[in-house]
């Protein structure tokens, strides 16, 4: 009997180790595993952390380098001609009518010349019908809706509403001098409106718009300026009816400093001009 109860104890404490071994080893292996799951986790994640840092450096530069194509290209296009970013606010205060109409300026250096009323040169005649909507200054007050309307078969002449433009009294009896040409057939050129220009102006561009829906009056009308405004040199002549809804515009090459510059057109044409930009770099004035 005491054998039998011996051999039972003695295999309860085997089987005491055995278990208290087996479960040690899963201890152990728990650790382990813990440890080897903690730091695959530890590098991995710091792996995908420098991963997702380098990714993101990259995608940064990317963005960067895609933000600087977007400045290049916006750069590209607003600094070609007639489309450098021109800040009107800081020059003079004043937004010509044509960068109104999304134009800029037609290269980097010039600037658009603001026209006084007082530095506007005409033909000395008054405006159709006397209208005081119509004279002289109103080719260059940044509105494309108004326009010179001269009455080129009047000559100046004054009354009590008489104005720096000089106001007539409609006439309607033109007679014997209703003609577009002289006597040898040419055409007459009885118009002219324009600027003083004080400073003096080397032009780089002039710009026009024509009174709407008389488009076709400024054909064979022609730019010319004067150092003296007595000598004039013709800038160019506008050879094709403008189209109508947008500016036109003519490049000058010429270095000459001006002070005197006026858009000049033949008998039935009134002197029809809304807008008038002259566009180039201030001279030296004498």
């Amino acid at each position: 009997m005491k054998k039998f109860i011996s051999m039972l104890l003695a295999l309860s404490l085997i089987f005491c180790m055995t278990a208290l071994t087996a479960c040690g080893g899963d201890d152990e292996g728990e650790d382990t595993n813990t440890s080897a799951a903690d730091g695959t986790t530890t590098a991995g994640a710091e792996e995908s952390t420098e991963a997702d840092t380098e990714e993101g450096t990259e995608t940064e530069e990317g963005t960067e380098a895609g933000t600087e194509t977007e400045a290049d290209t916006t750069e590209s296009v607003e600094n070609t001609a007639n489309h450098y970013a021109y800040d009107w606010e800081s020059i003079n205060g004043v937004e010509p009518a044509s960068v109104d109409w999304d134009w800029g300026a037609p290269d980097a250096e010039s600037q658009y010349f603001v026209i006084d009323s007082d530095h506007v040169i005409h033909d000395g005649k008054g405006t159709w019908e006397s209208s005081l909507s119509a004279t002289g200054e109103y080719a260059f007050d940044q509105d494309i809706d108004t326009y010179y309307d001269c009455d080129e078969y009047l000559g100046y002449t004054s009354d009590s509403s008489d104005t720096e433009y000089g106001i007539v009294l409609y006439n309607e009896g033109k007679g014997e001098d209703w003609t577009s040409v002289d006597e040898s057939g040419s055409p007459l050129y009885t118009g002219y409106v324009g600027a003083y220009i004080e400073e003096g102006v080397v032009i780089h561009q002039i710009r026009y718009y024509p009174r709407s829906g008389w488009t076709d009056r400024m054909l064979d009308g022609y730019f010319e300026a004067s150092v003296d405004g007595e000598t004039w040199t013709t800038l160019f002549v506008i050879e094709n009816a403008p189209d109508g809804g947008d500016f036109e515009m003519e490049d000058i090459d010429d270095d000459t400093v001006y002070y005197y510059v006026r858009y000049v057109c033949e008998t039935g044409c009134y002197c029809n001009i809304a807008e008038f930009e002259i566009w180039g770099v201030a001279g030296t004035a004498e």
